[in-house]
């Protein structure tokens, strides 16, 4: 999990530096990506990054309750993680379960073309998704799962250290869209 929050904090570094972090390959809009949220940067802010979840989607995943923090200096324009304890006798690589919705409002489209690309190639990527309403593709890393998604002008990452939660996310990221709205 946090591996992979680096890693796209230091991509969006590069690109707020002006380096193209991305491949330069342009690729079509995805079916349905003009349907998707299309947010200004004063709309965005209004929105409470911890409202992308509710507590019942959360305790799915970590199967617990846990509150939602939202993370000012993460880099992104909404990011909200929800921690709760790993059960106990549970092996991991981190003593914290965690989920995690973070949001980058990028611009002009082929900057953020350019960075989801990115992403792509530099994560364990697992396989595209088609049926979320924008592009979108699932990754794994060490500790969890990503389902990354790119609109027409934002970057949402849906992150869980917990295993084989795939699914849920697939479930989620239509349901955030539909909150960014």
């Amino acid at each position: 999990m946090r591996s992979a929050l680096v890693l796209m904090t230091m991509t969006l570094v590069l690109w707020a530096c002006g380096e193209d972090a991305g491949t330069g390959a342009a690729a079509d809009p995805a079916p349905g990506a003009a349907q998707a949220a299309q947010l200004g940067a004063e709309a965005l802010a209004a929105i409470d990054a911890c409202s992308l979840l509710t507590g019942e989607e959360v305790r799915a995943i970590l199967g617990q309750d846990a509150t939602g923090q939202e993370d000012a200096d993460s880099g992104f324009d909404l990011a909200c993680s929800w921690n709760a304890p790993a059960p106990p006798g549970m092996q991991r690589a981190f003593a914290e379960q965690e989920v995690s919705v973070e949001v980058a409002r990028l611009e002009p489209e082929a900057v953020l073309r350019d960075q989801y690309n990115a992403f792509k190639e530099n994560m364990a990527f697992r396989e595209d998704v088609s049926d979320v309403g924008a592009e979108a593709f699932l990754a794994e890393y060490i500790s969890g799962s990503a389902l990354v998604i790119r609109t027409d002008s934002l970057l949402v990452f849906l992150n869980t250290g917990e295993p084989d939660q795939e699914a849920m996310l697939k479930q989620l990221g239509p349901t955030v869209l539909n909150r960014l709205r």
